[in-house]
């Protein structure tokens, strides 16, 4: 395993060394802004309209553009890194035509695909959880007085949905790279495929989101979803429409009936709303790489 497990990354080491240095430059950097941001003392300042907190507010919004660039881009070449280094793995083989010996006289094509994509995905797993958590810390250093794994902000954009996003690209690669035996084609349809995929769990996550939402007024690590009023005659939550329905907002007595809340779900629920997504993308990660299983074991070599 010892000897598979280099040879693999000796044979793949463009993608991975090359990709590896984007992915850590962008942890890097991430780190950075960090260590820059704990730096400030955001903390103290929450609820302080001093001098020294309006100089750190003024800080703060002259990183704020590039600290959201950072975010922004960090997905889109986490996919893209998997996607490349996955598409090689059939795909330059059967375009060097090197692929005829191990598929037609070794024992099992199963035995010769598996391993090689395990190893990628592990060092594709890795290099994305260093990017999640780095973003992790960057989000903690904006946020100190929330503990990380009850903040639900910008949830989407790190932690360790970034592996598991960056898995979804590797297993599209993979299976685009077995279905077209090419590489430039394979790398094409992988981005389109991975980035489908990594799409249509946000829509899902989002609807169980709202199918969950409750009260989070006052939870600073909610994912807040929108406002609604809470009628104090009876403590049901109704919108603000069927608020107004019931009392016109210029009745001087609105105000004592009608509180406003805020809707989402509890920071505390964070490892749930993560955990969801996670399992729709290992699912996905699961399908692609077993499709690819079977096309490689039947497809010609060539």
């Amino acid at each position: 395993m010892r000897t598979t497990v280099r040879l693999t990354v000796k044979q793949h080491r463009f993608g991975v060394v090359g990709f590896g240095l984007v992915l850590l430059s962008f942890a890097a950097a991430a780190a950075v802004f960090a260590a820059y941001l704990a730096g400030l003392d955001i903390g103290a300042c929450e609820n302080n309209a001093s001098a020294a907190c309006a100089a750190i507010s003024q800080q703060l919004s002259e990183v704020n553009e590039p600290v959201s660039l950072l975010r922004a881009a960090s997905l889109p070449i986490a996919v893209l890194a998997g996607v490349f280094v996955g598409v090689p793995i059939v795909a330059a083989e059967i375009e060097r035509t090197t692929a005829v010996l191990p598929w037609t006289l070794g024992r099992s094509r199963i035995r010769w695909f598996l391993p090689r994509v395990l190893v990628l995905a592990l060092v594709v797993a890795a290099l994305g959880s260093v990017l999640g958590l780095a973003l992790d810390s960057l989000q903690q250093s904006l946020t100190p007085t929330i503990p990380i794994t009850s903040n639900l902000a910008v949830y989407e954009a790190r932690g360790w949905l970034v592996p598991v996003r960056a898995l979804v690209g590797f297993g599209a690669g993979v299976f685009a790279g077995a279905v077209l035996g090419r590489s430039l084609p394979g790398l094409l349809a992988g981005l389109v495929i991975g980035a489908v995929l990594v799409v249509v769990v946000i829509p899902v996550g989002a609807a169980w989101n709202a199918a969950f939402q409750t009260d989070v007024t006052g939870d600073r690590g909610a994912l807040q979803l929108g406002l609604a009023l809470r009628d104090l005659s009876s403590g049901q939550i109704v919108s603000y429409e069927e608020g107004e329905s019931i009392m016109s907002p210029d009745d001087p007595a609105f105000s004592g009936r009608f509180q406003e809340v805020r809707l989402g779900v509890p920071g505390s629920s964070s490892e749930l709303v993560v955990g969801r997504e996670i399992a729709l993308h290992s699912l996905e990660v699961l399908i692609l790489i077993g499709t690819a299983t079977l096309v490689v074991d039947r497809r010609r070599p060539y």
